[in-house]
This record gives structure tokens, sequence and C-alpha cells, in this order.
């Protein structure tokens, strides 16, 4: 009796603990309840994931060069022209260089024909005579080199760049100063000014001192082909006559002249055609 008692009087004790628990064992029920209802539908996903990627066939893959790209591919031909005709247009420069340089070095050498002749009659030698002009040949070159080098490759590509990359999607263009094509041109252009000068003083180097201190004789007056054509020649006029008689009497004038021309319209035709 005494223990029942004793029992019956913890009973309040006890009671507020179990109920905690019973309502803790009831929360975690229902998450377990979720948590499997959860889990059935993740695994009704895997089984309808799993069906549709046994359903799937093979898949085939194409793949394509850079190559084959149209707009690379245009692009690229669009360079390899504009290579070509700076492969072309640089030989007219040099060789409108050379005739201009030829002209200028003679006609200095000829006004100085006398400075010359007393310079050679008072025993200079041919090198230290022909020092002033191989120093005029080679700062012009120089100067003209450096000038290009600089102003040309950090100019042209870009300009060029710009020009021609309007329907592409490019950051930008780097310019790079390649040792080929500028020792080319330096080759080229030497030729051009330093060549055109020792051979003019070489042709004026080999006459006496008593022949230097001499005027030049004008080149002697010649019948040129067009005069044997009486029909056509007698209807042009003194001027054209004129003409004429210089073109074919000045031939070094004559070929600066032609070539100088078509290698003006050439520019103007290619740039039209570039246009288009």
């Amino acid at each position: 009796k005494a223990q029942l008692e004793q029992q019956a009087a913890m009973m309040p004790e006890v009671n507020p603990q179990l109920a905690q628990a019973q309502a803790e064992l009831d929360q975690q029920q229902k998450e377990l309840t979720n948590n499997r209802e959860q889990l059935e539908s993740a695994q009704q996903k895997i089984s309808d994931n799993e069906k549709e990627i046994n359903d799937l066939k093979t898949p085939s893959y194409s793949y394509d060069q850079r190559a084959d790209n149209p707009g690379f591919q245009e692009y690229g031909d669009l360079s390899d022209r504009i290579a070509a005709i700076a492969n072309v247009f640089p030989v007219f420069f040099f060789f409108i260089a050379a005739l201009i340089t030829f002209t200028t070095m003679t006609r200095m050498v000829e006004e100085n024909r006398r400075e010359i002749g007393t310079l050679k009659a008072l025993g200079y030698s041919r090198f230290e005579i022909s020092i002033k002009y191989i120093i005029y040949a080679l700062s012009a070159a120089t100067l003209g080199i450096v000038l290009g080098s600089v102003i040309g490759i950090n100019t042209l590509p870009r300009l060029v760049f710009e020009l021609s990359s309007d329907r592409y999607n490019f950051p930008g263009v780097e310019a790079f100063y390649l040792s080929r094509p500028i020792i080319q041109a330096t080759i080229a252009f030497l030729f051009a000014s330093l060549g055109a000068a020792l051979l003019v003083l070489l042709r004026e180097l080999h006459e006496k001192p008593s022949e230097l201190l001499q005027p030049k004789a004008p080149k002697p007056g010649k019948r040129i082909f067009l005069e044997r054509l009486t029909p056509i020649w007698s209807r042009m006029s003194f001027n054209s006559k004129v003409s004429y008689r210089n073109l074919f009497r000045y031939k070094s004038r004559m070929i600066m002249a032609v070539i100088g021309i078509a290698g003006c319209s050439a520019l103007m035709v290619a740039g039209v055609g570039l246009k288009d």
C-alpha cells in the first residue's frame, strides 16, 4: 500500500515528460512521412529520366574547321589581295624614286661641274669630291627609311584594318616591325638613291678638269621618227613639235614622265577597284 501511494504521488511529475516525449515523437513521425513522400517523388523522377535516357538514340556530331567558316575565308582572301597589292605598288614607288633621284643628282652634278673640276685640278681624290653627294644621298635614304618604317608601319596597317573590318568583330590590330621587309626596302632605297648618285658621279669624274671647268654643251638636235612622217608632222603645231623633240631628246625625263604618270594612273584605278 505504501508503494502504491508513492507511485501515485510520482505520477504528476512523469506525465509532463511523457507528454513532451509523445509530442516530439509525433513531430518526427510527421517529418518522416514528408521525407517518405519526397523520396517516392524523387524515385519516380529518376525512373522517368532513366526511361527517357533509355529511349534516346545514339547522337551524331558534325564539326567544321576554322578555314571552312565563310567569314574567316573571306577575311583571309581579303588579306591575300591586300598583300598582293602591297607586293606590286612599292615597285612603282622605288622606280619613280630612282628616276627622281637620278635626275636630281644629274642636275646637281651638272650645276657643280666647275666646282668638281676645280677640286679635281687642286688634287682632291674622287672619293673626297664624291663624299658630299654620297652624304646627300645617304641622308635622304636614311631619313626616308626611318620615317617610312615608323610612320608607315604604325599608320597603314591600322588604316587598312579599319577600312576592311566593318563587317568583322575583332578587338584591334597590333603592328610589328618585321625585319625582312624593312631590310628589303632599305636595300632597294639605297640602290635607288646611292646607286643613282654614284652612277652620275662616276660618269662625270672620268672627265678631265679642263672639260669640267667648261659648261657642258647641250645635246645636239636630232631628227625624230615623226619628222619622217610628213603628213602627220606637217599638221602638228610648233609647240607639239618642240614637245616631241624634247621628249625624245631627253630620254631619262621621258621615261620618268611615262612611268610616273602610268604609276599614278595605276594607283587611281586600283583605288577605285578596291572601293567596289
